[in-house]
């Protein structure tokens, strides 16, 4: 069966020069949660990663780096938030998760989205996380950190660092914001909690790359909690194989455009150089125009 393409607002391809940009828009609170059809098979793969290897997606800062009663209380301000959007929506959502879990794992087990929560006096620190469907980064190495430091890895950060401290001493509860980020990755897998091997190549060519690489999105939300003042970071991935993309050669050619802008430490960065050479050919046959697109 040909898989399902991703939605047209999940293209994060502007036709604008390479800059490393925050990209925040407005968010409607009513699609806050971004569920779909995939929500019981990634909810049963979050509570197997959970069962399987908690230490792993679960992380609560110590003291030493933050209030650990803060992270409590935010999570479960967030939870009692997320509760009330499904009830918004006419459903209950998800089963509730084991009363013994901590409130940031039942908030990741209501919902597709991965949570993080950021608070503190002056530059927020990460608090407290349930991440299952990482992209190339391990949750326990992030926790107690602030933004800079989080990213540290992300080649040209610094370009933002600044702004998104001030944006983030900004945002109101009021103002929700979201944006989109894109990778190309040649693993199907959610979760992708590994630093991948320098130098490492994929054996393929431009016949079969469109269907062993994955165009991989993530719908990152930001939200100030009302009543803890904590933001609530959400991380919903979508990830589909480049060929459901075949009858979008628009959006294609966006993509091509895109990642042959990308400066040499940001291309080596995202772990293009692995399967680039194919998937550069491929990619521009597929985006050739076609009679009745």
């Amino acid at each position: 069966m040909r898989q399902r393409s991703l939605r047209p607002d999940l293209f994060p391809f502007d036709g604008r020069p390479f800059a490393v940009r925050m990209g925040v828009r407005p968010l409607d609170l009513r699609v806050w949660i971004d569920a779909d059809e995939d929500l019981g098979s990634d909810l049963a793969l979050k509570q197997r990663l959970l069962a399987e290897r908690p230490d792993d997606f679960i992380a609560v800062a110590s003291p030493l780096h933050g209030d650990p009663n803060t992270a409590a209380l935010a999570a479960g301000e967030l939870e009692e938030l997320i509760s009330s959007w499904w009830a918004g929506q006419g459903r209950a959502g998800p089963p509730q998760p084991p009363v013994d879990l901590h409130p940031i794992a039942r908030c990741g087990l209501r919902t597709q989205e991965d949570w993080a929560i950021m608070a503190g006096t002056g530059v927020p620190v990460l608090l407290a996380g349930c991440v299952c469907f990482p992209t190339r980064w391990r949750l326990p190495e992030k926790i107690g950190l602030v933004a800079t430091d989080i990213h540290r890895s992300v080649a040209h950060y610094e370009d933002i660092a600044a702004p998104l401290d001030t944006f983030l001493d900004r945002l109101r509860p009021g103002s929700p914001v979201w944006r989109a980020n894109w990778n190309l990755v040649d693993d199907h897998e959610r979760c992708q909690d590994y630093h991948p091997a320098p130098g490492r190549h994929l054996d393929c060519d431009s016949d079969d790359v469109a269907d062993l690489v994955d165009l991989r999105v993530e719908r990152q939300t930001l939200r100030r909690l009302p009543r803890t003042g904590a933001i609530a970071f959400g991380i919903r991935v979508h990830q589909r194989s480049l060929r459901s993309l075949e009858d979008r050669p628009d959006v294609l050619g966006r993509l091509l455009a895109a990642a042959e802008a990308l400066p040499g430490d940001t291309f080596a960065y995202k772990g293009l150089g692995a399967f680039w050479e194919p998937l550069r050919e491929w990619l521009r046959v597929a985006s050739e125009p076609r009679a009745g697109h």
